[in-house]
């Protein structure tokens, strides 16, 4: 009875102790340590880091002084050709100027042989409107009966639109037989573009201006 009663109580023991292990966490296991390298292996490790550095380096040199060289020689080869361009430039610089002087004593050789026609012709422009320019416009107050208003309408009557159209007919009569100096015409067409000339310039002539334009040369 005596050994059956201890063996019960072992047995409670036991289940007990299973009971307590399950509860509690079991330890992790512990990481064996991992052995470092000694100094001779880090030695060793910079040694080769240090010369794989310089071959690197060397290498990277050798391929900049290539290109360096390559470098330079196409920086002599564009200024030669910045060289040669700016001599050509020059030459045409100076060969336009010699052109223009060659062409202007041709002209003006052209322009002296010229018939006296358009020399008179010329002339008499430059004294018309020389004579337009010392005179001044006519202004003069006007005034009219207007039937359909049963009023009387003032206005100006002036000779000033007249003058100014008289005065760009000259001007550009002038500036075609100045043209016409350097141009090969015959005889016939010369006198007879001169005449078309003389009847493109108007006559000075007053007119009667009412509302707007009266005021417009009163003012001016």
């Amino acid at each position: 009875m005596h050994n059956d009663l201890i063996e019960t109580l072992y047995a409670y023991w036991r289940r007990f102790r299973d009971v307590v292990q399950g509860l509690l966490p079991r330890p992790e296991p512990v990481p064996m340590p991992i052995a470092s390298p000694d100094r001779a292996e880090l030695f060793e490790q910079l040694r080769e880091l240090r010369a794989r550095r310089a071959l690197e380096a060397e290498q990277h040199q050798i391929e900049a002084d290539a290109l360096t060289c390559q470098w330079r020689e196409m920086q002599t080869a564009a200024d030669e050709i910045q060289h040669q361009i700016n001599r050509l430039q020059h030459a045409d610089v100076c060969l336009s100027l010699d052109h223009s002087a060659a062409e202007d004593r041709l002209l003006a050789q052209i322009t002296e042989k010229s018939s006296m026609s358009l020399r008179v012709f010329i002339e008499e422009m430059d004294t018309e409107l020389d004579s337009l320019n010392h005179t001044e416009a006519v202004v003069l107050p006007s005034a009219h009966r207007d039937y359909s208003l049963v009023k009387k309408v003032m206005g100006l009557e002036t000779d000033d639109p007249s003058r100014k159209r008289r005065a760009a007919a000259l001007h550009a009569a002038r500036a075609r037989a100045c043209a016409m100096q350097s141009e090969l015409l015959s005889i016939e067409q010369m006198n007879a573009e001169l005449l078309r000339l003389r009847r493109t310039i108007p006559e000075v002539t007053n007119e009667v201006l009412h509302n707007e334009r009266a005021s417009i040369v009163a003012y001016n």
